[in-house]
């Protein structure tokens, strides 16, 4: 999988160092900028596991730019604002994790690790209910041509199924590239 790439975009320097050497020695690829237009740039260009803003950056506000990535679909997002902001405004999204200010560097470690992990546990979702669509499918279309077969040549569901796999291994192609050319024959004909 490689390093996950982290972009940090700090104004206070000392939190800056701290913060990207304790997620380089967890094991993080760390990329950081100085105000909100570099953030952006740079998250743009190397599409980061995440983003650790700052809500004061100079140029574009932080918060800008963390709806910015998580608006154009870059990256989470960890923003870390002043309780003030967060009252004034009332602040929240579900895309992008506020920390109010002070916060230990070991505090964003922990909210960064959670997200991330909640990331792959997302992805993992979307990849099997992707691979379930794609049975599902192939399940209509061998379904659809068993169909046809038992309509047209007046065979038995078994036989039909059979008949499917028996193409599949003579030409040595898919169950679904015969179902597909089945069907395809077929679909034109009138129905009886």
């Amino acid at each position: 999988m490689g390093q996950e790439k982290i972009v940090l975009a700090i104004s206070d320097n000392n939190m800056k160092e701290q913060l990207k050497d304790i997620l380089k020695s967890s094991g993080y690829l760390v990329y950081t900028a100085s105000d909100g237009a570099t953030a952006l740039r740079l998250s743009k260009s190397i599409r980061p596991e995440a983003a650790i803003l700052d809500e004061v950056l100079s140029g574009i506000h932080g918060v800008i730019v963390s709806d910015m990535l998580v608006g154009e679909g870059i990256s989470p997002v960890i923003t870390m604002i002043t309780a003030s902001t967060y009252k004034t405004t009332g602040i929240h999204s579900d895309d992008i994790v506020y920390l109010v200010k002070p916060v230990s560097p070991f505090t964003v470690l922990g909210t960064l690790n959670s997200i991330l992990k909640y990331k792959r546990e997302l992805k993992a979702l979307k990849d099997k209910a992707e691979e379930l669509d794609k049975r599902l499918e192939l399940q209509k279309q061998l379904s659809r041509a068993k169909a046809y077969l038992m309509e047209y040549e007046h065979y038995t569901e078994q036989e039909a199924h059979r008949y499917i796999q028996k193409m599949a291994m003579n030409y040595s192609v898919t169950i679904e590239k015969v179902a597909i050319d089945i069907i395809e024959k077929y679909k034109k004909r009138p129905r009886k």
